[in-house]
């Protein structure tokens, strides 16, 4: 055990300074990184290999490559990370952009809570539909409002209905191929709120009258 000696004469021990946090005022600490470490191993390695059996240079250059490869991946891991923390940095500027803001979201049930707020919605023709049709019922299934919009190509097609209030779901239809097919719909209404996964996935949009819908699933915002 080394001691250090104070301007006093004093002897105090090393492990005294330990005890409190702190290093002997004789000992200085430096901090080898990974590859100046490798690096010194490695000279001393050469310095003292047997000269009679020396070792062959593709032993060395696979050391070397090793710990390329091993330094390669800790950079790329630190890259990811960095890349992760910068991702949920933009999705928590995003979050607060969107709030308050009006989106068309993919879904088939909406509320009205005043006869001055209209139902507007975007029916999708993923390819050319015949007889394609839009009703709209009410919780107990009764019909409201029917659109016969005939034949269509393929492409997005606005509606609105200026309803009672209440609590509606939405269907949309058309003949596909000779086959009666379900059409998605997407509906506007007003972002509430925005929570953000801890996982980095999808924001997740709390719309009202809507529901919670991932942000995937968004057809426009504004």
């Amino acid at each position: 055990m080394t001691s250090f000696t104070s301007p006093l004469g004093n002897k105090i021990q090393d492990n005294l300074f330990k005890d409190i946090g702190l290093n002997s005022p004789g000992e200085q600490k430096k901090e080898k990184s990974q590859q100046t470490q490798f690096l010194d191993l490695f000279v001393a390695q050469l310095k003292n290999q047997n000269p009679l059996d020396p070792k062959e240079g593709a032993d060395f250059l696979a050391q070397l490559a090793q710990f390329s490869t091993v330094e390669g991946i800790q950079n790329m891991q630190n890259s990811i990370s960095n890349l992760a923390k910068t991702f949920q940095s933009n999705s928590a500027l995003q979050a607060t952009s969107l709030v308050g803001k009006n989106v068309f979201a993919k879904a088939n049930e909406s509320t009205i809570k005043s006869v001055d707020q209209p139902l507007k919605g975007i029916v999708n023709i993923p390819a050319y539909a015949q007889d394609v049709q839009i009703s709209i019922r009410d919780e107990a299934g009764a019909l409201h409002k029917q659109f016969t919009l005939g034949n269509l190509s393929r492409g997005e097609i606005p509606f609105h209905w200026q309803g009672v209030p209440g609590n509606y779901s939405i269907q949309a239809s058309g003949m596909i191929d000779g086959k009666n097919t379900h059409l998605d719909t997407y509906l506007s209404s007003n972002v509430d709120s925005v929570t953000i996964p801890r996982n980095g996935g999808s924001l997740i949009l709390n719309i009202e009258g809507i529901g919670t819908i991932p942000l995937d699933e968004v057809k426009t915002i504004g």
